[in-house]
């Protein structure tokens, strides 16, 4: 058993992580499995094919993100989520640096409503996300 606890420690990773079962990635194998996650349609998929958890890879795509665009540039992208997360972190800096009592009512109207487009852009991608991974049904043409 020590031999088994020494082996471990000489893979270069805390006892601790290993003690615990955690696996440990180099920063190679994290920018591998990020560009797969972009360039893939599911990431439920990528993730189980490099056999890590859904969570970890998408910490690793956040931990790699470019940062936020400007409200102008998301909205020339074309992009809606980004023009949505651009438009409400304008908004949320507006009203946190202050202003006036008579323009805080409808600025933080439109920051709610921003972030409820936002809450339901999030579902119908998970709902899309959840949907390609059910497996299709076999066609039965005694059925048609």
């Amino acid at each position: 058993m020590a031999n088994a606890k020494a082996q471990l420690h000489a893979v270069g990773a805390p006892a601790s992580a290993k003690s615990r079962g955690r696996r440990t990635y180099d920063e190679a194998f994290k920018r591998d499995a990020v560009e797969k996650a972009r360039a893939a349609k599911s990431i439920s998929q990528v993730a189980t094919a490099l056999g890590v958890s859904r969570p970890t890879l998408r910490a690793w795509m956040n931990a790699a993100a470019p940062p936020p665009m400007t409200l102008i540039e998301a909205a020339r992208s074309g992009n809606r989520k980004a023009y949505l997360e651009a438009l409400r972190d304008q908004l949320a800096e507006k009203i946190a640096a202050g202003m006036t009592p008579r323009d805080l009512p409808p600025n933080v109207r439109l920051l709610n409503e921003t972030m409820q487009q936002l809450e339901d852009l999030a579902a119908r991608e998970r709902e899309d996300s959840d949907a390609e991974s059910v497996p299709d049904e076999d066609l039965d043409p005694d059925e048609l």
